[in-house]
This record gives structure tokens, C-alpha cells and sequence, in this order.
């Protein structure tokens, strides 16, 4: 493994549940019903397409994306500021990597304004080369470019570069793109985890069964 790109929240941070509390107040506030195959369809989408989808999902044309966006934000950006911590073991572990010269790379569906702050409190900027924004790819998660830009950022080819990803559907996405695939294990997820445990090449519950060392299993 010369490379590593770790998805951010649900995989390095502990934010998901923030995410679904937000949804909730979101879809409570305009009496809309709670169903799980929405929560899991905006799991791999940027801000900008989960508020297009959700829009049209919903019939919310007097609503703006830039609306939605704005309120989704509102909802979770003390969190982000103050609150979300890193998953045990996952700052150690890319400690681990960075000593052992190995490159590493966030790839995030969330938007520079909300995480900018929370990738400064948890020193994420100075643990890793690169964050890279779906928005800035071709297409969403679910298929392989935002994984491929960060490791051309890093400079590491796609074979020598490990992802770590907590959804099913990035899972797939990243393998698609050639990339060997670590399932990391929340508690969003768990009813696809047995499923991401075979699709994966490796699977953990916690980073802190990597941090000795600065290889997967």
C-alpha cells in the first residue's frame, strides 16, 4: 500500500448520527414521511445533487437548492465546529501511515464550508496530502472518480492505493475504479455490513485494529 483515501463522515468521523437528526428536523418540519431509501439514496450524494434529488423526490419546486443546502448546514454546522470527534484508533492509525511514508487522501461527499473547521480541530488537514470533494468529480460516489482524482492528486496509482469507506454503494464505487476496498464498520450501515464484508477486500470495525500498524489486513 503506497496510498489511502478514507471517506469522512461515517468512516474517519463519527458524524452520521448529526446527519440523520438533521434529515428528521428536515422532513418533520415540512410534514414528509421518514423512509429509509431516502436516507440511503443522499448517503453517496454531494450537497447540491441531495438537494436537486430531494427536491424533486419531494415536489419541493418553491424550495431552491441553495435553500435546502442552507438549512441542512444550519442544522449540523455546531456540530461540526465543536462536537463530532474522530472513530477510536482512526487519527493513531493515520499517524501510522504517515510515518510510514504512506500517502493519504480524504474523499468527501460533505462541502469545503461545513468540514473546514472540523478537519482543523481534528488536525485532519496536517494528517493527510489531499481532500478531495465529490463536487469536484465527474460524477457522485457510487462510482469511481472521486477515489481516482485523489489518488492522482497523491500521485499513487489506483492498484497501490487502499479506500476505506463505510457505504455499501462507495464500496462498490471504489472497486469499480480498481481500488483494493477496507469496509469500515457504522452504525448507519449496519444493515448492509455482512453484504460490504464479502464485496470488501477487508473489513474492520474500528480503526483500532489497525493502529499498530500502517497496513490492512
Amino acid at each position: 500500500m503506497k496510498g489511502a483515501v478514507f471517506d469522512l463522515d461515517g468512516t474517519l468521523v463519527d458524524s452520521m448520527g448529526a446527519w440523520h437528526a438533521a434529515d428528521v428536523a428536515f422532513l418533520e418540519k415540512r410534514g414528509l414521511p421518514q423512509e429509509e431509501d431516502y436516507f440511503a439514496a443522499l448517503k453517496a450524494l454531494y450537497f447540491r445533487l441531495a438537494a436537486e434529488y430531494t427536491i424533486e423526490r419531494y415536489g419541493l419546486y418553491d424550495e431552491t437548492p441553495d435553500d435546502l443546502i442552507a438549512e441542512w448546514r444550519g442544522y449540523v454546522q455546531r456540530e461540526y465546529d465543536f462536537d463530532i470527534q474522530a472513530k477510536p484508533g482512526a487519527l493513531e492509525y493515520l499517524r501510522a501511515l504517515k510515518d510510514a511514508g504512506v500517502k493519504t487522501a480524504i474523499a468527501t461527499s460533505n462541502e469545503p464550508e461545513l468540514c473546514a473547521g472540523l478537519l482543523r480541530r481534528l488536525g485532519l488537514d496536517r494528517l493527510t496530502d489531499a481532500v478531495v470533494y465529490t463536487s469536484e468529480a465527474a460524477r457522485p460516489k457510487g462510482f469511481p472518480d472521486v477515489y481516482l482524482l485523489a489518488a492522482e492528486r497523491m500521485g499513487v496509482p489506483p492498484e497501490e492505493t487502499v479506500v476505506f469507506e463505510d457505504v455499501l454503494k462507495c464500496v462498490r464505487g471504489a472497486k469499480d475504479g480498481g481500488f483494493r476496498v477496507v469496509a469500515v464498520y457504522d452504525e448507519s450501515s449496519r444493515d448492509d455490513w455482512e453484504e460490504m464484508r464479502i464485496e470488501a477486500d477487508a473489513a474492520i470495525e474500528s480503526f483500532a485494529e489497525l493502529s499498530a500498524g500502517a497496513d490492512v489486513p
